[in-house]
């Protein structure tokens, strides 16, 4: 059995169980948002921080807690006005800049994993597992719709993240079998396209779009590839090292020159947030920590959100 079925199967029977129990869940004191109002414009660039118990927002480069979110989610993705989306067991929340209310949500017949907004159009992608006797696809929003294309991808046994380029093509990793997987749903296309790639990815995680190429994280030992696709194959041009990082990592974010890494000390759950320059990596720019407490909670994904 391949890592992402087993991530998939214990997403699928404890996602149920971890909602119901947030009533009881202690949050972090936090100042007030600097809006006052839910849903207005809060100046500057902010971090969203997407945990398994609840969910936080930091002002940045600062790190103040400026927010939470007392709910779950298991992936995060933004868009260009800075509206942020969490993917979470049968929905996607959607909150506007400097929001810890959603704002507006978007059914799926399953756990919403991952996501990503095409630049070009607005329109939302996620990946969608079922939760149970039922495949993984990819679920693709139109700007202001409520009702998704679905797509499934013949060539991948199972899905992990989603991205698109700046041509509003979406490319998808997984699996095909127990090996690595990338398949591309060109812009104007119908259906997925397979794209081979020439090397081994044993733990792929986060993939994202960086401007020029593919940026795929690995969770273990992390470290980001950088992949140019051409066609219909694929090749590794670079490697961005992160200084510093833990065995593990959850699902990263790229945006202007910086990333965002989940991790934690040693090969410990993902219980800080760390930052490097992109795609120089080296030593890293700055670190939230401390924000979590005690127990087992952690966090599965972060991304900026710029006013």
């Amino acid at each position: 059995m391949n890592p992402s079925s087993l991530l998939r199967r214990a997403l699928c029977a404890s996602a149920i169980a971890t909602l119901a129990a947030c009533g009881a869940v202690q949050l972090p004191n936090a100042a007030p948002l600097r809006s006052g109002t839910e849903g207005h414009p809060v100046a500057g660039t902010l971090i969203y921080a997407a945990g398994d118990i609840a969910s936080y927002v930091f002002t940045f480069p600062k790190g103040r807690l400026v927010g939470t979110i007392a709910s779950p989610a298991f992936g995060a993705c933004s868009d260009q006005s800075g509206n942020v989306y969490f993917t979470q067991v049968r929905d996607i929340a959607e909150y506007r800049h400097g929001g810890t209310k959603p704002i507006a949500t978007l059914n799926v017949p399953g756990t919403a994993y991952s996501c990503s907004v095409d630049p070009a159009s607005g329109n939302l992608a996620a990946v969608v597992f079922c939760i149970k006797h039922c495949g993984e696809e990819i679920f693709v929003f139109s700007a202001g719709g409520k009702r998704p294309h679905r797509y499934a991808i013949p060539m991948l046994t199972s899905l992990l993240y989603c991205t698109y380029d700046a041509g509003g093509n979406l490319f998808v990793d997984g699996y095909d079998g127990t090996r690595f997987g990338l398949a591309e749903l060109a812009s104007g296309s119908t259906s997925f396209s397979s794209i081979t790639l020439k090397y081994s990815i044993k733990y792929p995680a986060q993939i994202q779009w960086d401007g020029k190429d593919l940026a795929i994280e690995t969770r273990e030992n992390p470290v980001v590839l950088r992949v140019a696709v051409s066609g219909s194959s694929a090749r590794v041009v670079g490697r961005v090292h992160l200084n510093g990082i833990g065995g593990r990592a959850t699902q990263s974010w790229i945006a202007d020159g910086r990333i965002a890494v989940p991790t934690g000390p040693n090969r410990r759950r993902a219980t800080e947030i760390m930052f490097w320059k992109y795609p120089a990596g080296g030593n890293p720019t700055n670190l939230f920590n401390g924000f979590i407490g005690s127990g087992h909670a952690m966090i599965d994904a972060v991304t900026f959100s710029s006013s």
